[in-house]
């Protein structure tokens, strides 16, 4: 995740003639605290200083837990796919759209419907089903009788456009396809996450 301090390498060393506790390898010491610099990378324009900060680590880690757990979830005997990312739970086995360029794949390993979020960014009726009946309700693609052990496709054609986040000083544009991040201002900044917008 951008927000975590993966890559240390541009940390500069401070001096600690004293040995100082709270300056002695800092770069080691400080790898996968969490900061939150800037959407497109670690040096945000006119901030001098950047921090991370490890105290957050334990929130941020939990949150992420109950993504996690929230991937795929059961409302009795229906399996709701949340989030289009590779995951395996509740007799269910989803790859994401991103490895096949626009397909999901689900195997349902015990019976029971189905019922798949459709991001805001796809086009319901641009989206194919194969190995099973399919119908969109209440923003979800609903599969009431899906075969067991059989793959099912879902073609959800990945969309191109863009959006605009909006800062106290300066707007951030971003280009997406699907759920990715393809592009993004960074205004000349070094340590970005993403390629500049062009």
């Amino acid at each position: 995740l951008p927000s975590q301090l993966r890559d240390t390498s541009w940390i500069e060393v401070p001096e600690n003639p004293d040995g100082a506790d709270g300056l002695r390898d800092v770069p080691a010491r400080i790898l996968g605290a969490w900061g939150f610099p800037a959407p497109y990378g670690h040096a945000p324009v006119s901030v001098e200083r950047v921090m991370f900060h490890m105290d957050v680590v334990g929130g941020v880690v939990a949150s992420l837990c109950n993504a996690f757990e929230n991937v795929i979830r059961r409302e009795g005997e229906l399996r709701r796919v949340e989030l289009l990312f590779d995951h395996e739970a509740h007799e269910l086995r989803v790859t994401s759209p991103y490895a096949f360029n626009g397909t999901l794949k689900i195997v349902a390993t015990a019976p029971g419907p189905i019922a798949v979020r459709i991001p805001e960014w796809a086009a319901p009726e641009s989206i194919v089903v194969r190995g099973a009946e399919g119908r969109i309700e209440d923003g979800y693609l609903r599969i009431d009788g899906p075969p067991v052990n059989t793959d099912i496709e879902i073609v959800i054609p990945l969309v191109d456009y863009s959006i605009t986040l909006h800062h106290r000083t300066h707007d951030i544009r971003v280009a997406m396809h699907g759920d990715v991040v393809t592009a993004m201002d960074s205004f000349g900044t070094d340590l970005t996450f993403f390629p500049p917008w062009e």
